[in-house]
């Protein structure tokens, strides 16, 4: 059994060596018979996460928003808002805490 390798932005896949064989799963337990005498380097593999970004308006007639959607762990991330003619924007909000005033805001993604 090999050790788990966890980073808070990824999801570990497994060992692997420099030419993309794969040595055990994400669990440490190894998938093929190798001997342990053979000089091998092996290196964790990961997936970035994703995370779910989740718009909502107080208004449906008053416009778009723009930006909702799966997210990688890291990644710059861009939300709009289009008021219709007659609506102005008051803001964004993460829950009744004020994020930013801007119709057009972006931010790191995080976990």
């Amino acid at each position: 059994m090999f050790p788990t390798a966890t980073r808070i932005e990824a999801t570990f896949l497994g060992w692997f060596d420099g030419n993309g064989k794969q040595y055990t799963n994400n669990q440490g337990v190894s998938l093929i018979n190798w001997d342990v005498a053979d000089n091998v380097t092996l290196y964790a593999h990961y997936k970035i996460n994703e995370y779910q970004v989740s718009l909502s308006e107080n208004n449906d007639i008053g416009g778009e928003i723009q930006g909702a959607g799966l997210k990688e762990y890291g990644s710059q991330v861009t939300i709009s808002a289009h008021p219709k003619a007659g609506y102005s924007f008051v803001g964004w909000y993460n829950g009744s805490q004020l994020v930013s005033a801007s119709a057009t805001y972006s931010f790191e993604m995080s976990n």
